[in-house]
This record gives structure tokens, C-alpha cells and sequence, in this order.
């Protein structure tokens, strides 16, 4: 996502962040829950993460919604991307990343 913004390929950063974030959440609720969404309505994924992580997940259920929002844009329709929309999508899929980092375990320490 970050590199497709960098070479000034909007279309490609923003759908790699819509991806971004269903992968994210989905190993998320799959790790709580051992399911991941499987509906063909991507808008309601971000509905399954506040079903599995309840109001703690307000602000990331929003992130996500936003992003996914543009799915059909960057997807299916001829109209491009600009680069404030990347820019846009970019900043929203980093904060569902940082909140999605805080929800796993930490890692073991060796030694």
C-alpha cells in the first residue's frame, strides 16, 4: 500500500489498504473466535468485528468501514482514484493497524 502510494499508483494503495484491513480483521476475529467472515457483503465485515470485539472496536469498525466503503470504487468502477483519497485511505488502514497490533498476545521472550 505504502509503496503503490510512493510510485503514485492510487488505485493500487487503495485497494491494497481495502484488502489490508479485511485480512487484518479477519485473523483477528478468527483468532478470538476461530471463524472469519465469509459473507460477500464486505461492507458488514466491519459489523462482524463489533460483534466479536464490542465497543472497544468503535474507532477501528469505523476506520474499517471507511475503507472498505471504497472497495467498489478502486474494484469494479472506471472512475480513478486521486491522491487524496490514497492518502485518506492510507492514514485510516495505519490506525485499524495500530489498533488491530494492540489486540494480540505479545510475543514470548526468548532467553
Amino acid at each position: 500500500m505504502h509503496v503503490a502510494f510512493e510510485s503514485e499508483l492510487w488505485d493500487a494503495a487503495v485497494s491494497n489498504g481495502v484488502h489490508a484491513v479485511m485480512l487484518m480483521a479477519n485473523a483477528l476475529t478468527g483468532r478470538q473466535t476461530g471463524l472469519s467472515f465469509a459473507d460477500k457483503d464486505h461492507g458488514q465485515a466491519a459489523e462482524y468485528l463489533k460483534q466479536v470485539f464490542g465497543e472497544s472496536c468503535s474507532q477501528a469498525r469505523e476506520q474499517m468501514s471507511q475503507v472498505l466503503n471504497l472497495k467498489a470504487l478502486v474494484e469494479y468502477e472506471a472512475r480513478p482514484c486521486t491522491r487524496r483519497t490514497a492518502s485518506d485511505v492510507i492514514k485510516r488502514v495505519d490506525r485499524f493497524s495500530s489498533w488491530a497490533e494492540k489486540q494480540l498476545p505479545e510475543p514470548p521472550k526468548s532467553g
